[in-house]
């Protein structure tokens, strides 16, 4: 069954780039041959720091990484000013989410020696999870630009121009490696016939545990993400280096559109007696009912056109 699944699964993700590709090839096509106005073949690369919202929000919560990617694109122009980019990116993803006393509830459990005496665990954790992912990704952007003279430089004192893209990346994962850590972990049960909480008692997995060697309960694994969508936003300035070269220097905020680690996590249930059989489970923990993930940072990009008069 699973087998079949991930076959199924691996079929519609085919297809979906096969005609993501054809769309973006016949909608560039069919502006080059309309347009007299050059295209533009560009390299970049890019840096910045990626950090994971909860929503709601979860107090006592730190979740901050880095993000890079290089890559390649096209951009054709329907006028002077105005054009459309495509592209495709390798990019690396490392986040560390870091959440202090984590609470979850296990309701309904029953006393291993008084079968009659009902209770609610609650859990507290000190946890972190920490996840390096590698991931290719499609730009379709539309950009502006103002008009620029034909050459810049400090003596002729003539201004560059100024640029806007807008649009969507769609982010399809290509590896990853997922860690989770347990520093800590606070039992207390709750008897709820007697409404009384029980006295600490480690033999029962009540009180404070702490990871062996100080270190926690350590688990890793790799996981599916999925495919993520993210609109796209960059700003910044365009410098005519000479009549073929440009040199793109800006800023751009990137924020998720959809959550793909929300089928991954799960709610924390504790057995009682034991820490470790969920502990050890390597998938995100359930912090917030969504996650969207936010990129910001700055990127420089080289473009290259034929011979080209002033814009």
């Amino acid at each position: 069954m699973r087998l079949n699944l991930i076959i199924k699964k691996n079929n519609i993700m085919k297809k979906f780039t096969t005609k993501l590709f054809v769309l973006l090839f016949t909608v560039c096509s069919l502006q080059l041959m309309a347009q007299k106005t050059p295209p533009e073949f560009s390299a970049h690369i890019a840096g910045g720091i990626s950090t994971l919202c909860f929503q709601p929000s979860v107090s006592e919560k730190s979740s901050v990484g880095f993000s890079s990617d290089v890559g390649g694109g096209f951009t054709g122009f329907f006028g002077p000013q105005w054009g459309i980019h495509v592209g495709a990116n390798l990019g690396l993803m490392n986040v560390k989410t870091k959440v202090d006393s984590l609470e979850a509830i296990t309701k309904g459990m029953t006393d291993r020696v008084n079968k009659d005496r009902p209770y609610d665990l609650y859990s507290y954790l000190n946890y972190t999870e920490i996840y390096r992912s590698m991931y290719v990704s499609i730009p379709v952007m539309f950009q502006f630009q103002t008009r620029q003279k034909q050459y810049w430089n400090w003596r002729q004192n003539k201004k560059p121009a100024f640029y806007a893209m807008g649009g969507i990346k769609v982010f399809f994962l290509v590896d990853n490696k997922y860690e989770t850590r347990v520093s800590e972990l606070t039992n207390k049960a709750f008897y709820t016939e007697e409404k009384n909480w029980a006295a600490t008692q480690a033999f029962a997995g009540l009180g404070t545990q702490k990871g062996e060697r100080g270190e926690g309960w350590i688990a890793k694994e790799k996981l599916d993400f999925g495919v993520m969508a993210m609109f796209a936003f960059e700003t910044g300035i365009k410098w005519r280096i000479d009549k073929s070269i440009f040199l793109y220097t800006g800023a751009y905020l990137d924020v998720a559109l959809n959550d793909p680690n929300k089928k991954s996590r799960i709610e924390y249930k504790n057995e009682g007696e034991s820490p470790n059989k969920e502990i050890l489970n390597p998938t995100l923990y359930s912090v917030s009912n969504r996650t969207t993930e936010l990129v910001v940072g700055i990127k420089l990009r080289f473009a290259f056109i034929k011979n080209q008069g002033p814009y």
